[in-house]
């Protein structure tokens, strides 16, 4: 394979997470061994790993339940085609 040097504009750090955060969520996939028709809950949604996951599962048919702590981040999600968006700083958010 071909040395092709990164352009400036990218830092290494993004090119780091652009590599480890799919690499991430597909691992959690795998370890849990889910299938289509099953769920996952995850906590703070809005991170990057769980943003590449919501793509996955959604892809692979598998039901998505995302925790986040303020209704803020729900708005966001939800522009990011991410649903079952739970908010949970109020008494509440269980039910």
């Amino acid at each position: 394979m071909a040395w092709c040097p990164l352009p400036d504009a990218i830092s290494d750090e993004a090119m780091a997470q652009l590599i480890a955060m799919p690499f991430s969520a597909i691992a959690l996939l795998d370890f849990l061994n889910v299938k289509a028709g099953d769920w996952i809950v995850q906590t703070a949604a809005n991170g990057a790993v769980d943003k590449v996951l919501a793509a996955l599962t959604a892809a692979h048919g598998i039901g998505l339940v995302n925790l986040v702590r303020r209704h803020e981040a729900v708005a966001k999600l939800t522009a990011l085609g991410m649903s079952n968006n739970v908010v949970t700083s109020g008494a509440d958010w269980i039910d």
